[in-house]
């Protein structure tokens, strides 16, 4: 019934307490709390924007990681592998203006509600994601490359509410995706480590 069609969200830059790229394999952790992008729709009868049509900012996000880095006399083949389990929150509120009908004398939908032109739409949005992670890295001084192989299970719920009626509808996320990445660290001091991941998703006409 519903259907998440993206959802996206990417730490573009961390530090964090970490040893220095080791020639020795070696198991690692971390805990987050910094700033996230959230970006996508999610759809049931008609297609909402995240934030050009419910105006969902970023709260809340925690991170937990568990991860494993092989060393230098580990095969070339075995990857690094990691654990990951994120926790987002985000909440909206926006004047609805402008929303696509889905047929001719339909009004916008979500779920079961109505979405009126010009009542205001209270979301908010809880969403967990456990990662399995399998990356392929490359040394190049103090930079690592890597490219891998994900698989995601988002679990959570979307609610979105008229603040002028009181109605409200309730919708659950459950999606399991594998995904592509590419990542980059830089490693200028022993207890700093910056690092960028990105993910790439398809699914039939829906990208993340």
């Amino acid at each position: 019934m519903n259907t998440l069609r993206a959802l996206a969200g990417m730490a573009l830059l961390s530090s964090l307490a970490a040893p220095a790229f080791a020639r020795d394999a070696h198991w690692y952790g971390q805990i987050g709390a910094w700033a996230y992008d959230l970006r996508g729709s999610v759809s049931d009868v008609s297609r909402l924007d995240f934030q050009d049509d419910l105006g969902l900012r970023p709260r809340d996000r925690g991170e937990y990681l568990l991860g494993y880095q092989p060393g230098s006399r580990d095969p070339r083949w075995l990857p690094g592998v990691e654990l990951d389990y994120l926790r987002l929150s985000a909440d909206g509120e926006q004047q609805l203006s402008g929303l696509a009908l889905p047929g001719l004398g339909t009004p916008p939908l979500f779920g079961e509600l109505p979405l009126l032109e010009g009542n205001t739409a209270q979301t908010t949005a809880r969403i967990q994601a456990l990662e399995a992670r399998l990356d392929w890295p490359w040394q190049l001084g103090d930079l690592l490359l890597g490219a891998g192989l994900h698989l995601t299970r988002l679990d959570g719920r979307i609610v979105v509410a008229d603040a002028d009626t009181g109605a409200s509808n309730r919708q659950p996320v459950d999606e399991i995706f594998p995904s592509l990445s590419l990542s980059a660290s830089w490693q200028p001091l022993e207890t700093l480590r910056f690092s960028l991941r990105g993910h790439y998703v398809q699914y039939r006409q829906d990208r993340a």
